[in-house]
C-alpha cells in the first residue's frame, strides 16, 4: 500500500501506512521529479497535544519547511513542520467567505494561521476578532493578515479565546467560528456569551464518534445552552 501524499505549496507531506516497506527516500525523490513545485518532502508520524503540533521527519529536498498555499484568493504562509493545515476544510473555508452579511462582526476562537479568519475578512463582514493561543501559529496569522491586506478588518490576539469575554467582546458577535476538534464543547459557553443579545450564528466543529454521534453532540450543546439561558437551533 502506497503512502498518501498531501501537497502544501512547495512542501509535500507523506503519511506511510503501518507495515509498509516502501523505500520512502526514492518515493520522495519521485514526488519531486513529477511535481516541479515541490522542493521539500516530509513524513508525518503523528499529531501531538492541544495545539495539534505535527511530528514530522525530513525525507528529501530542501530543509526549508515554510510554505505558501494559495486558495480561493487567499494566501496562507506557515511552517509545515510545526503547524497543521487541513486541505479537506476547503469547502468550509469557502462557505465562511460567502455567509457573513454586510456589517457582521465575526469572532474566530481558534484562528491558527488564519484558515477561517482570512476568508471571513474577505467576506462582507465589517470586522473579525481573531484568537490564537499558539505563539508560532499567531506569528504566521499576523503575517498572513498583512499578506492578504486585511489589517483594517482584523484584530488578532495571542490569547486563550476564553478570555475574550473579559476583554470587552461580550455580546459583540453576529457570528462565532469554532474551527477546532476534540473538546470544542468546553469552549461553547464562551461562544454563547460572545453573541449579541439578539442571537447569532455559531460554526461549531467537532468529531462525532459514530454516525449517530451528531445527535448526541447536538443534545449536549442544546442542554448546555439552555442551562446558561440560551436557545439553540440547528
Amino acid at each position: 500500500m502506497k503512502p498518501s501524499v498531501k501537497y502544501l505549496g512547495r512542501v509535500a507531506i507523506v503519511r506511510v501506512p503501518r507495515g509498509s516497506n516502501i523505500d520512502l527516500v526514492e518515493f520522495a525523490k519521485d514526488i519531486m521529479k513529477r511535481n516541479n513545485g515541490v522542493e521539500t518532502v516530509l513524513e508525518i508520524e503523528r499529531v501531538e497535544g492541544a495545539y495539534r503540533v505535527p511530528v514530522v521527519r525530513h525525507v528529501a529536498g530542501s530543509l526549508d519547511t515554510v510554505t505558501t498555499v494559495k486558495e480561493d484568493g487567499v494566501i496562507y504562509t506557515f511552517d509545515a513542520s510545526r503547524l497543521m493545515f487541513s486541505l479537506g476544510n476547503f469547502e468550509e473555508r469557502r462557505r465562511v467567505r460567502k455567509l457573513p452579511r454586510p456589517g457582521e462582526i465575526v469572532v474566530d476562537m481558534f484562528a491558527g494561521v488564519g484558515q477561517f479568519t482570512l476568508p471571513a475578512a474577505k467576506s462582507e463582514a465589517s470586522h473579525v476578532y481573531s484568537f490564537e493561543i499558539n505563539e508560532e501559529a499567531y506569528a504566521f496569522l499576523v503575517k498572513n493578515i498583512r499578506l492578504n491586506r486585511v489589517e483594517h478588518k482584523v484584530t488578532a490576539f495571542n490569547a486563550d479565546c476564553r478570555k475574550s469575554v473579559d476583554m470587552g467582546l461580550k455580546g459583540c458577535a453576529d457570528r462565532v467560528l469554532m474551527g477546532y476538534f476534540k473538546g470544542t464543547v468546553e469552549y461553547f459557553p464562551t461562544a454563547l456569551q460572545l453573541l449579541k443579545n439578539m442571537g447569532g450564528y455559531i460554526h461549531f466543529h467537532e468529531i462525532a464518534e459514530n454516525e449517530s454521534g451528531w445527535a448526541t453532540l447536538y443534545k449536549t450543546v442544546s442542554e448546555l445552552a439552555e442551562r446558561l439561558g440560551y436557545f439553540v437551533e440547528l
